[in-house]
């Protein structure tokens, strides 16, 4: 999982409006469930406040919705499935090949370069079901660093904002003071 959202930046969609990343979860219902507000409803909420304020963009949020949800049901049938491989054939004629064509044909699963791989997945996806020609990648890799951090700034701002109006409700004093009487066993907490 690591490796998946290390390589999804390197080679982002040129009009991507959210920073990639992979949850995996196996429940189908929370999977809609964080597709429908990690993503549909900030995409439409978005749009739709874009609409009001008579801002044109080039790009239809409502539009890149609909375009990720089909890249998710173009690749479910490989996400959703628990997938087993026999090795046996290939070991024994792995063991059954001479020194020089083991160096020649490599059929040892352990030396596979798995960032490598999921990179290649990666070029793959963009290109063939995105279908993001190669020479806006520079482009695409500015956007997204560009992306990352407004999303950062933005969860900073909202932390300062959460902090703010719970200091504004409780002041801070008798918060900290409730805390550290709550931790020395005092069941009561003051606010």
């Amino acid at each position: 999982l690591s490796i998946i959202n290390r390589c999804m930046p390197q080679y982002p969609a040129s009009n991507a409006v959210l920073y990639p990343h992979l949850h995996i979860v196996e429940n189908s219902f929370i999977y809609k469930s964080l597709e429908t507000v990690l993503q549909t409803i900030p995409l439409h909420l978005t749009e739709y406040i874009m609409r009001i304020l008579c801002i044109n963009s080039r790009r239809n949020l409502i539009k890149a919705n609909e375009k990720m949800i089909a890249m998710n049901v173009a690749l479910e049938y490989f996400a959703v499935r628990e997938w087993q491989f026999d090795t046996a054939n290939v070991t024994r004629l792995r063991q059954r090949l001479s020194e020089e064509d083991k160096r020649i044909i490599n059929l040892d699963s352990h030396t596979i370069n798995w960032e490598d791989l999921v990179l290649n997945f990666v070029k793959g996806t963009r290109k063939y079901v995105l279908q993001e020609p190669e020479m806006n990648i520079t482009r695409a890799r500015e956007r997204m660093r560009k992306l990352s951090m407004f999303i950062t700034l933005a969860k900073i701002l909202g932390a300062l904002f959460l902090l703010r109006m719970t200091t504004r409700f409780v002041s801070l004093p008798n918060l900290m003071y409730s805390a550290i009487m709550y931790m020395k066993g005092s069941s009561k907490m003051i606010l």
